[in-house]
């Protein structure tokens, strides 16, 4: 009767700790906003979402913003998101995931190539610049580029044509390194190289949109089934166009989220 009793109170400690420590783990999330975007643009909402569950949130300006303009490449940005995991870990984020927008995917890709974090959230990943249509449009650029790094010039800054979404485009200065890395054909900023190289163990929540543009779906769609098998993988469809599909991914992210990082 007393070893039964030691038994069923052992079990019930096991129980309430096992609880207990799921609901105190902390998941601490980066969320990286689009080209040209901000922290207060199309990822505000899915941030402010996720903050509203419980999650702890950073959203760093990225060097693709409006206003940065790529001041830095991408192995700056890579310690830059050190430093923005850092901050979550200092909060008690015992977990990492990283959520980015279009570019913000991509980044979120690359870094999932360099440093080993929990899972990330691709949405509308872009742009895939090994493709032939991208590279036809940048041929010019490209070689401009290369030129200039051949010349020993690579760190200096010329007006280079930057692609977007729905067939925009803006001149913009930066150096010429910088426009290789994020427009040269398998280079950091390459989502069908980086998708290859993702860490094994991270879970991926692959997310595109019902209204995305073409070819970048069809690349969308490719990319992921070229994400390694030593990934977790999910691929997820949500309603909306390029712009607006984070509004309608994040609450499906989040039910994932809670699933899958334990």
């Amino acid at each position: 009767m007393y070893k039964s009793l030691i038994s069923v109170f052992a079990f019930a400690l096991l129980l309430i700790v096992s609880n207990t420590s799921f609901a105190e783990i902390k998941t601490g999330i980066v969320v990286m906003h689009g080209k040209w975007d901000s922290p207060n643009g199309y990822m505000l909402k899915f941030a402010q979402q996720l903050e509203s569950e419980g999650f702890l949130v950073t959203s760093p300006e990225m060097p693709w913003s409006g206003q940065r303009a790529y001041d830095v490449d991408m192995a700056t940005f890579a310690k830059e998101t050190d430093s923005a995991i850092k901050s979550l870990r200092d909060r008690g984020a015992q977990k990492i995931c990283i959520a980015g927008h279009s570019s913000g995917a991509t980044g979120a890709i690359f870094y999932s190539t360099q440093s080993k974090i929990d899972c990330i959230i691709p949405l509308a990943p872009g742009p895939f610049t090994s493709f032939p249509k991208y590279r036809d449009r940048v041929k010019d650029d490209i070689n401009k580029a290369s030129e200039m790094i051949a010349n020993g010039q690579g760190d200096e800054k010329a007006w280079f044509t930057d692609l977007n979404s729905g067939n925009r485009s803006k001149l913009l200065r930066m150096s010429a390194k910088i426009f290789l890395e994020q427009n040269g054909p398998d280079g950091p900023g390459d989502n069908d190289r980086n998708v290859a190289l993702i860490l094994p163990g991270t879970a991926v929540l692959w997310v595109v949109s019902s209204g995305e543009d073409q070819p970048r779906r069809s690349n969308q769609d490719d990319a992921f089934k070229r994400i390694p098998d030593t990934s977790s993988k999910t691929f997820l469809e949500v309603p909306g166009e390029h712009m607006n599909m984070p509004d309608n991914a994040v609450g499906p992210a989040i039910e994932w989220m809670k699933k899958t990082i334990k």
